[in-house]
């Protein structure tokens, strides 16, 4: 699946917190919980690895 390829491409903090809140479905207090950051650094991590992902799908799909 195209979305598992490109999550494997984010940066490790990206990756994780967007697996935590896709896969497990939580929220983003208690990701920044989890990985000891604050809230507001989970929802900046979720934003710019949307706008990665965005980006590698858009590529992807230029390609085929």
């Amino acid at each position: 699946m195209i979305i598992n390829r490109a999550l494997l491409r984010l940066p490790v903090r990206h990756r994780r917190a967007m697996e935590l809140r896709l896969k497990k479905g939580w929220t983003q207090a208690t990701i920044a919980q989890e990985l000891g950051v604050s809230q507001m650094h989970i929802s900046r991590l979720i934003r710019e690895a949307v706008d990665i992902l965005r980006d590698i799908c858009s590529d992807q799909e230029e390609t085929a």
